[in-house]
């Protein structure tokens, strides 16, 4: 590696570093509401901390991109500024060759990023949803303050809690199914991993026979039961992973099963598994891309800067990300998200080219 190359690398990362690290701070600004949400269960500091670490590997796949295109773009700028530019096209050196070392370090982090975003998020993404499933599922009583984590969608509860997560007062739970299910209790504690209500009455319908409804009404001036029978209670069905639960192989696996079967939700599945694939691979070219578009536009031939090359800097990124959101939400429209995940790496590749060309034929 030549003094150049050290110098323009060491340059190169200086920078994404620190671009990097604001970005994830402030994305993960973003997240304190699940943060916040997360640590309202209870949950001890480690847990907490393990949590918002969690989140990171979450946020890299976005953060990386924008911070290689900064990077690349302020580099380039201060090159341009500071003449050694010019110094160095003086000495024989073609643009593309003084640009290699940072497309390099560009396609490194494309591929650090693609086993980012396949294989570390989606662990990470994995270990998040477990952790709070694992929360909620110890402590029941945490479910129903936070329903909305819990994903009691539908159900009407409300009660005064007395300690977060540990002892609540006048509870009143009504869950949704095919069956009425009320429940009141004056006080509801845990203790041990047991329940232990006062004054507890529960109103349940059960299934009509000869025309009619059958009411069983509970009313116990005490009550000890297991934690874990309300949480089935209040669970009618497990969580699943999901695509972007899954890594690359776990992925491919599920599209090798999908394709063997003939059925209409099938299909659709097999859609959303190929639009994953193709969204991982738009994301880890982003990278490259970038860092060829921050090069390219970054370099200015005046002696006054000019603004233009930001402004296309700037739509360029807009209409990128614009689109992976959009193919990501078309998912299950695969030939709509396919053209958009993939449009904007040959368009910037193409301005990003045409904008060296005319600068090395000096037409810039």
């Amino acid at each position: 590696m030549t003094l150049y190359s050290r110098y323009l690398l060491l340059s190169y990362f200086k920078i994404l570093g620190l671009t990097l690290g604001t970005f994830i701070a402030f994305l993960l600004v973003y997240q304190l509401e699940d943060v916040a949400q997360f640590a309202a269960f209870g949950v001890p500091l480690s847990k907490l901390c393990l949590f918002i670490f969690l989140q990171i590997p979450f946020l890299l796949p976005l953060a990386l991109p924008i911070a290689c295109l900064l990077a690349s773009l302020l580099l380039m700028q201060r090159l341009s500024t500071a003449n050694e530019l010019t110094a160095l096209r003086a000495s024989g050196y073609s643009l593309m060759h003084i640009l290699l070392p940072l497309l390099t370090a560009g396609s490194f982090l494309s591929l650090a990023a693609f086993y980012i975003n396949s294989e570390l998020a989606t662990s990470a993404h994995r270990k998040t949803r477990e952790m709070i499933v694992e929360v909620t599922s110890i402590n029941p009583l945490v479910m129903l303050q936070h329903s909305a984590i819990g994903q009691l969608k539908g159900a009407f509860v409300q009660m005064d809690p007395i300690c977060q997560g540990h002892d609540v007062a006048n509870l009143v739970v009504a869950l949704p199914g095919k069956r009425l299910v009320l429940g009141l209790c004056d006080r509801l504690s845990i203790v041990e991993g047991e329940l232990q209500g006062e004054q507890t009455s529960w109103i349940t319908t059960l299934p009509q026979e000869q025309g009619f409804d059958h009411l069983i009404l509970e009313n116990l001036n005490c009550t000890h039961s297991p934690a874990v029978e309300l949480m089935t209670l209040l669970r009618t069905k497990g969580w699943r992973l999901a695509h972007d639960h899954l890594c690359w192989r776990l992925l491919s696996a599920r599209e090798r099963e999908l394709s063997k079967l003939s059925t209409q939700k099938a299909f659709q599945q097999l859609r959303q598994c190929k639009t994953q694939k193709a969204l991982r691979f738009s994301l880890g070219l982003m990278p490259l891309t970038f860092t060829l578009m921050g090069a390219a536009f970054g370099i200015h031939t005046q002696r006054s800067r000019n603004i233009r090359g930001v402004i296309w800097v700037a739509v360029l990124t807009l209409f990128s990300l614009v689109a992976i959101f959009g193919g990501k939400e078309l998912g299950h429209q695969l030939s709509l998200a396919l053209p958009l995940l993939l449009m904007p790496h040959l368009l910037i590749a193409t301005f990003s080219l045409l904008k060296l060309q005319r600068i090395q034929t000096g037409t810039a």
